[in-house]
């Protein structure tokens, strides 16, 4: 789970954004080769930052999120 963050709708597709929420979701290990491609998918830096963020269990990870 991860704090201080929401879900929005932007043009039809759930975004997570920076808020005051908590968020559940999955996490998955992605070898660092494919960050790119992943990268490129998600329009970063256009349309999502990809940001180190910390669970509520302590994991670190990755996340794309909206501005």
């Amino acid at each position: 789970m991860l704090e201080a963050a929401e879900l929005v709708e932007r043009d039809g597709y759930p975004m997570l954004r920076a808020g005051h929420g908590r968020v559940c979701g999955e996490v998955y290990a992605i070898p660092a080769q494919l960050w790119p491609a992943l990268d490129a998918w998600e329009e970063v830096p256009g349309v999502y930052q990809r940001r180190r963020r910390t669970l509520l269990d302590g994991r670190r990870v990755w996340v794309y999120e909206a501005p």
